[in-house]
């Protein structure tokens, strides 16, 4: 039996399979995408189009071909990776939850009672509007952790809604003199009205999109909307003053994962956020040194004026590194994990850590999973 892995490139994008005597036995996907920590943009890895062939199945193909890939991945200067997988299988390779799934409820004859603060026109979107729509988004989710960065080359309209096989429908809304004002992506679904994606120039505009949502759900015959939203987004604080209902949910080994792949690389696109961080801080007027210590190595990041100040080792492995950076998981929760210790006698070291990675409300659109 002969063994060998094919990387073919498509664009951006590459599709790894492993062939056994000359034959794919199974194959998977690397999206190569530029994702939002906070104001930093990093290259991130989106492993997508798992397959393994029925009759190669539990035969380990899949453990080598992913072995593998992450060797690859790290060769071509992939600062981390994401996926959205299945349960009890990636952390063998590393990868950990990175981001929750949120949803609120709202029943439709509360929407109803949102009326337009101002006059404006809704329409459907054209591709001739992709263009605002990439700016609007990208400036809503400038600082946005795991939003994807949308360029021109990137972004080819909204393909798929809340699960990868549903279609969508867009509309975009606009002010007097026919200047573009935000949009609005939900399911091409007859027996559900699920808003995947929602954005405008000005908060004013709220009560014309949720009395829109309103409309197509009566025509749907639905009783409540459902809104796939972050937490803090501003449209969700506007719509819980109409009663709604938010789930939050975290996997324990599935659904959204992640890992780092090149320790070095991330941290120095990460500096100039972290050391505004600091710079906000009471710490602001000392000097911090922190040595972080992975199974992937040593970082040692310095902040401040040189002299004397909070310094010290933080041993953690690079999952728990990554929920910790993301903001996934709080820095109290990470220092409580068995495998996280701190070196450190100085009294501010703590508020160091706390200054450098505050809890977060990491999130990626619907439309821009992979």
């Amino acid at each position: 039996m002969s063994m060998q892995i094919n990387t073919r490139k498509e664009g951006r994008d590459h599709v790894r399979e492993l062939l056994i005597d000359d034959k794919v036995a199974c194959s998977l996907g690397i999206i190569d995408i530029n994702m939002r920590i906070g104001a930093s943009v990093v290259r991130m890895a989106g492993i997508a189009g798992v397959e393994t062939r029925p009759e190669h199945r539990m035969k380990g193909h899949m453990r080598i071909l992913l072995s593998d890939t992450l060797t690859y991945m790290q060769q071509q200067g992939y600062d981390i990776s994401m996926l959205y997988g299945i349960p009890n299988f990636y952390t063998k390779f590393g990868y950990a939850p990175c981001h929750p799934a949120t949803s609120l409820k709202i029943k439709t004859r509360d929407a109803e009672l949102a009326t337009a603060a101002r006059p404006v026109s809704i329409t459907p979107a054209t591709s001739a509007d992709w263009p605002a729509i990439i700016d609007l988004f990208n400036r809503c989710n400038a600082t946005r952790t795991c939003s994807m960065v949308h360029t021109a080359d990137t972004f080819k309209g909204f393909t798929k809604g809340s699960n990868w096989v549903v279609r969508t429908e867009c509309i975009i809304i606009k002010e007097s003199l026919d200047h573009f004002a935000g949009y609005a992506v939900w399911d091409q679904n007859s027996e559900a009205m699920n808003v995947v994606e929602v954005e405008a120039i000005d908060e004013a505009h709220y009560p014309a999109l949720l009395a829109h949502f309103a409309q197509e759900a009566v025509k749907k015959r639905c009783s409540e909307i459902s809104f796939f939203l972050p937490f803090d987004h501003p449209f969700s604080e506007f719509v819980q003053r109409y009663g709604c209902e938010w789930t939050i949910s975290h996997f324990r080994h599935a659904y959204a994962m992640g890992r780092i792949l090149n320790q070095a690389s991330l941290f120095d696109k990460l500096s100039h956020m972290l050391r505004l961080r600091v710079a906000h801080s009471i710490l602001r007027d000392q000097s911090f040194a922190l040595n972080l210590r992975t199974d992937l190595g040593e970082t040692t990041l310095t902040f401040g004026a040189p002299g004397e100040g909070p310094s010290g080792v933080l041993l953690i492995p690079q999952d728990r590194l990554l929920q910790l950076v993301l903001g996934y998981r709080s820095l109290g929760d990470t220092l409580s994990d068995p495998l996280v210790q701190v070196q450190s006698t100085h009294p501010g070291f703590r508020q160091g850590l706390d200054a450098l990675f505050p809890r977060g409300y990491p999130f990626n659109w619907l439309p821009d999973y992979f």
